[in-house]
């Protein structure tokens, strides 16, 4: 931002910079990119296909299954996206940053801050591309240019994003997310400011090879690369075979890419708490000042020093109790939380100021810092300042109970990870005691060393002294002594004491000279041998003094034995002289070697006793500096340890709840697979008894199928029988018709014999069957040629319909089964004429329809005198007709021929009288009816 306003204050000097030519006379020459096309026409070749399917030979891709097709095209669109992001980095630096670097004479910090780290990208993404088309040429076919399969690729994801590549490509898709909103903020300021700047872009967006991609379209194209690898590996993951190898390297680089993308996420985050944080302190006023908890003054330029970082950020309520009892007061306030401090800001005509209500500070540093919820509200916190300056204590609240435990789990991670130097040095402290451990021990071990040294020099000079070598001493440790147990000081002490003593013994035998020395002045000097070296009041200086003192004693006597030993006792030797005798001769027995022996030993024991001191000098000078450290270390985080020590009793039984839900999870889980065990055996066996009932069903099926098809089988058969039954029924049915017909016809022929008529001619029509009688079989199947009696009894069957609808049905007027005909005349006879009709009456009766049934009436044809006329001889009695007399003619021949041949035969001179006779009666039934004067007829 500040840069920005910067640029923005100083577009003259910018301006200046730039080439003095007109920006309407910029003009680009697009043959200055051929290279660059060839370039780009070479990375895409062999990848015009849109898909792999496509780019191989039909023949060759029937050898894959459908999920290895699948996963060679996802292959194959990854290498493609990757191309086409290479050509747009390209573009980027090969046109975008060469013309603004040529033609406006742009630097190289602004160029970077247009477009950061694009360089530093093409570079990782063409090694990238390079590596899977190398793949590709790997796996293609022998002998063929087009034919390839991609079987290892995880290799390749593994090495892109790990190692030094992976965090090389971390760092630069982090540095350039991060200043996308700057460098699209930075371009629209140019676009606004600088005409030259955008006639510049608009000619570059004109060129064919840059295809109208304008900056903030490729600078998101580029920042969003790296979000689109995942949704392609796991696409290539989800086509592999599982549980491979490479299957198992894919999983893994897409692990990495995660992490990667992950990092590039915390940076731009950080980035962005940056930015917001310059934002935040440039709204606060120049010279707002503000003293912290620890009585520091704070400044608005202490927000961006050092390495302060922005946490979190949300606005609180904070609480307030007054002490004169008018109230608590409560105010919104913005809460920061720094890496160090945490800042209270209040908000005003968008500026803000530093929150510092009731005197209490606005700045809460960290160090020290309590943070406790309240007991009564899920939404309250307090933060308690453990200072000993100036302690204080906070209250917050927040708008829900989420929100407050987010705010008390940051401020705790802030705390524990709060840097401070104050802090550090407790702990920096017993490391430079250490060290200081360390080089009293190299010194302790550098005066063991020399003492050492000092101590093989004597032993060297009584050797040469006496001409005995000292073996007691050790040749390589000689102040450790056994090495299987530690040197202690009170048994050195001892030991030396015992070494003086036979010094001592051996001056006295020194001073007596010749004379016998008695034991009983032996023992006397034995006994006492305190009094004359005076180690008696004085055993606890032998380590400084005692020594010294015994060594000058012994000097003043060694002279007499050995006086060209050493400088000093040479003098000493002379001044003694004087007082010695001057008998020369005299020869004094003196034990050389047992004295040197003795002088050797006591010298050790002594250096080795100094060496134990001075170590355990060493030991209690550390013992007392790591003391005195402890008590100068402050007393003021007693409270934050015990607060410290709370939460972690807290965190050991929030543990100890989780273990036990844990277990009780477990135990659960254990009771849950028993059950599902026990249901598991239960539907085993209800599985085993379904199947069972299962056969048992499909066994009963089939028998029930078997027995249906006896069943069909004898349905069929039965119906065979009943239709031959039915057959044999009609062929019954038919023979006893006929001979039914025969018998009425022998019965009619009878009946014609017995009844003679003079003069008239009868025919005797075939016999007709009774009205009444019906074949069973009828109402079943109609034969296809109906008997005589069925076509001439057929119009019973029809619905009988009004006679006066008769006309309009086209129906002919039916006769009743039994119906008389009488005349209106005869209805209405005079009485006179009864006896002039009485006598033909009589006559009549004999062939008249009450001696014979109705349906064995037959038509008789009179032929008289008159000329065959009917009027001429009609009785004046009505007369039983049959229906057949009113049959049509045609009817009538149509039914007569439906007989055998026979029959016709037989009644052949009948069948002509009778069809005479009834086309004589139609014909008078006509007259008749025509007739104006035709006579009424009744039916009843």
């Amino acid at each position: 931002m500040d840069d920005i306003d910067y640029y923005r204050s100083k577009p003259l000097a910018e301006e200046s910079n730039f080439q003095t030519t007109n920006y309407d006379a910029i003009s680009i020459d697009e043959c200055h990119y051929n290279v660059l096309r060839d370039d780009l026409e070479s990375d895409a070749r062999d990848f015009e296909a849109p898909t792999w399917s496509l780019a191989v030979d039909p023949q060759y891709l029937k050898n894959f299954s459908k999920d290895a097709v699948k996963r060679q095209d996802v292959i194959h669109e990854l290498i493609q996206t990757e191309i086409n992001h290479v050509r747009t980095l390209k573009i980027v630096l090969n046109v975008y940053i060469r013309e603004l670097r040529n033609t406006l004479q742009m630097d190289e910090t602004r160029l970077e801050r247009l477009f950061p780290q694009v360089e530093n990208l093409l570079e990782v993404h063409q090694f990238f591309l390079d590596n899977l088309k190398l793949r590709r040429l790997d796996s293609m076919e022998p002998g063929s240019s087009q034919n390839y399969c991609i079987h290892n690729l995880g290799d390749i994801l593994i090495t892109q994003f790990s190692g030094e590549i992976g965090s090389r490509l971390r760092y630069l898709y982090g540095m350039f997310c991060s200043r996308h909103t700057d460098a699209v903020n930075f371009y629209k300021d140019l676009m606004q400011n600088n005409k030259k700047f955008q006639n510049l872009i608009r000619k570059i967006c004109q060129l064919s090879i840059v295809r109208r991609l304008g900056i903030p379209e490729i600078i998101l194209l580029i920042t969003q690369r790296i979000t689109k690898y995942p949704v392609l590996f796991e696409r290539v993951i989800k086509y592999t075979e599982d549980e491979s190898e490479e299957q198992m390297d894919l999983i893994k680089g897409l692990d990495f890419l995660k992490d990667t993308i992950a990092q590039v996420n915390a940076h731009v985050d950080e980035a962005e708490k940056e930015a917001r944080l310059r934002e935040l302190s440039s709204k606060l006023e120049p010279k707002s000042q503000v003293k912290m908890t620890s009585g520091r003054v704070f400044r608005r330029e202490d927000m961006l020093q050092g390495k302060r970082k922005l946490l979190h950020e949300g606005m609180l309520n904070w609480r307030v109790t007054n002490n004169k009892g008018k109230g608590d007061k409560h105010t919104d306030v913005i809460v920061l939380l720094l890496s160090d401090v945490l800042l209270l800001l209040l908000e005003k005509d968008s500026r803000l100021t530093f929150a510092s209500l009731d005197g209490k500070p606005a700045v809460i540093s960290l160090l020290k810092l309590i943070v406790r919820e309240a007991a009564h509200n899920e939404k309250a916190m307090f933060l308690i300042s453990a200072s000993l300056d100036t302690p204080e204590m906070y209250e917050f609240h927040t708008s829900s109970a989420e929100e407050r435990n987010t705010w008390t789990n940051k401020i705790w991670k802030a705390v524990e990870c709060c840097p401070d130097v104050k802090e550090e040095e407790p702990e920096e402290l017993p490391k430079k005691i250490w060290e200081f451990q360390r080089k009293l021990c190299v010194h302790d071990a550098s005066i063991e060393q020399h003492l050492t040294e000092k101590l093989k020099l004597f032993s060297s000079i009584a050797a040469s002294v006496t001409g005995v070598s000292d073996t007691s001493t050790s040749e390589r440790h000689p102040l450790r002594g056994n090495a299987a147990e530690p040197l202690q000081g009170e048994r050195l002490l001892t030991g030396a004491l015992k070494d003086v003593e036979n010094l001592q013994n051996l001056l006295v035998m020194c001073e007596q000279g010749p004379t016998p020395f008695t034991s009983k002045a032996t023992d006397l000097v034995l006994k006492k041998p305190h009094a004359d070296t005076g180690l008696e009041n004085n055993t606890h200086m032998l380590p400084e003094n005692g020594f010294e003192s015994s060594m000058e004693s012994m000097g003043d006597r060694i002279q007499v034995a050995n006086p060209d030993l050493d400088p000093q006792l040479r003098e000493l030797h002379l001044s003694e002289n004087q007082e010695l005798s001057a008998d020369e001769n005299l020869s004094v027995h003196f034990p050389k070697a047992e004295f040197y022996s003795t002088v050797s030993q006591l010298s050790r024991k002594l250096y080795s006793l100094q060496s134990v001191v001075q170590q355990l000098e060493s030991h209690i000078k550390v013992q007392h500096a790591t003391i005195e450290e402890l008590k100068s270390r402050p007393r003021g985080n007693s409270l934050l340890e015990q607060e410290k020590h709370r939460n972690l009793h807290k965190q050991n039984e929030e543990l100890a709840n989780f273990q036990r839900l844990q277990n009780q999870r477990l135990q659960e889980q254990r009771q849950w697979e028993q059950e599902r065990e026990r249901q598991m055996l239960q539907a085993e066996a209800r599985e085993k008894e379904l199947r069972e009932r299962e056969m048992a069903c499909s066994r009963q099926e089939e028998m029930l199928a078997g027995e249906k098809q006896e069943l069909a089988r004898c349905r069929e058969e039965y119906q065979q029988d009943l239709e031959r039954l039915r057959e044999s029924m009609r062929s019954v049915e038919k023979e006893k018709e006929k001979l039914e017909l025969l018998k009425k016809y022998k019965k009619n022929e009878n009946v014609s014999a017995v009844y003679p008529l003079e003069n008239e001619q009868i025919q005797i029509p075939p016999p007709y069957p009774m009205l009444n009688i019906v074949s069973p079989g009828f109402t079943e199947r109609a034969p296809l040629v109906p008997p005589r009696r069925e076509s001439i009894t057929g119009s019973l069957v029809k619905p009988e319909v009004p006679i006066h609808l008769i006309s309009t049905t086209n129906q002919t007027l039916k006769a009743g089964s039994v119906q008389q005909k009488i005349p209106t005349k005869l209805a209405a006879q005079p009485k006179g004429k009864e006896k002039h009709s009485k006598h033909r009456n009589s006559h009549q009766r004999t062939n008249s329809a009450a001696g014979i049934e109705v349906s064995h009436v037959v038509p008789i044809k009179v032929a008289g005198r008159e000329g065959g006329s009917l009027k001429a001889i009609r009785s004046s009695s009505p007369h039983h007709l049959h229906p057949d007399l009113f049959t049509h003619p045609d009817k009538l021949s149509s039914s007569v021929s439906s007989h055998s041949g026979n029959s016709s035969r037989k009644h052949n001179h009948s069948h002509n009288s009778h069809t005479t006779s009834t086309h004589s009666t139609h014909s008078g039934h006509r007259k008749t009816k025509d007739s104006p004067n035709a006579e009424d007829i009744f039916f009843f």
